[in-house]
């Protein structure tokens, strides 16, 4: 093994959130926004994930993301959203 982070240093797609159906379910199960339950993803995969924003609220959001843990078949089910589409900048 050779102990490779993995960093996702813009995890979050603003505009395509809303359109997935497993992110509006789990959100409503949770209490949570669609951005709180990927970035909890992003954790429950061992990504490093840094989003960026400069709003306060958004950074209290960002964090507010331990007190709920995703089960593995919800997992899977958010791994199945994988486009392979890379944005950059």
């Amino acid at each position: 093994m050779n102990h490779i982070q993995v960093e996702a240093t813009r995890p979050i797609c603003w505009d395509e959130l809303d359109q997935f159906e497993i992110l509006q379910k789990l959100s409503k199960k949770y209490g949570k926004t669609p951005i709180q339950i990927v970035l909890s993803w992003h954790i429950d995969k061992g990504i490093q994930s840094l989003p960026k924003t400069i709003h306060k609220i958004r950074m209290i959001e960002n964090l507010n993301i331990f007190d709920f843990k995703l089960s593995k078949d919800e997992i899977i089910g958010i791994d199945k959203l994988n486009t392979g589409i890379r944005q950059t900048g």
